[in-house]
């Protein structure tokens, strides 16, 4: 029996053995991602642990303003108090009979949760008895102070009060709003209202720095 010596290898075997080397260098690039991405998750790990938090909360002003101004973590900046207390100020002396009452309510949303009850009922009072005689309020700062240590913020000016037309009452007044932050958000934990004189007194102690 011949055998013939020069007959080429079976080609089962041949696909056989390119299938597996198919599926080893499949293998390999399986790996090679596998830790590629391992890599690439290391190295944003720690960027992200490495880089310096730059959030920033968003804290809006009172009486529906467009305004916004920003705050870092529980701190803000004596601008910031200034423009939030002439503002929130704002709703509370410079109302209307038709205006009172909302204006009365949206200034008590920034109220500070333990000086909501007190402030609530006297300036509700206060609105129910402005519409009550069909009055009006308005205020015209004169000069600001601001404590950004203590968050406080004091506005000196003139109060007049009218009915109808005619102007009833007048005075120089100055109204203090003290602040607080918490998560980025101001409130207002107390309102009180001084003697021009009081106003002229803290300014010169502080050597004058009033706007």
């Amino acid at each position: 029996m011949n055998f013939d010596t020069n007959r080429d290898p079976d080609p089962v075997y041949e696909r056989i053995g390119r299938q597996a080397a198919a599926l080893l260098q499949l293998r390999r690039f399986v790996l090679f991602a596998l830790a590629a991405s391992l890599a690439a998750c290391v190295m944003l790990s720690a960027v992200i642990l490495t880089q310096k938090d730059k959030s920033r909360t968003i804290v809006i002003a009172p009486a529906e303003s467009t305004v916004t101004y920003s705050a870092e973590d529980d701190d803000v900046s004596a601008n910031l108090l200034e423009r939030f207390a002439m503002s929130a100020l704002g709703l509370i002396s410079n109302m209307t009979p038709a205006t009172a009452s909302w204006q009365t309510e949206t200034f008590l949303k920034y109220a500070a949760p333990e000086a909501y009850g007190e402030m609530a009922a006297a300036l509700r009072g206060g609105a129910a008895e402005l519409a009550r005689n069909q009055a009006a309020t308005a205020f015209f700062p004169m000069a600001a102070s601001v404590d950004k240590t203590e968050k406080r913020v004091c506005v000196k000016g003139e109060e007049r009060l009218f009915i109808g037309k005619t102007v009833t009452g007048s005075e120089t007044s100055v109204m203090c709003l003290d602040l607080t932050v918490r998560a980025g958000r101001l409130w207002i934990t107390a309102l009180t209202k001084k003697a021009a004189e009081a106003f002229d007194s803290h300014a010169q102690k502080r050597g004058g720095k009033s706007s």
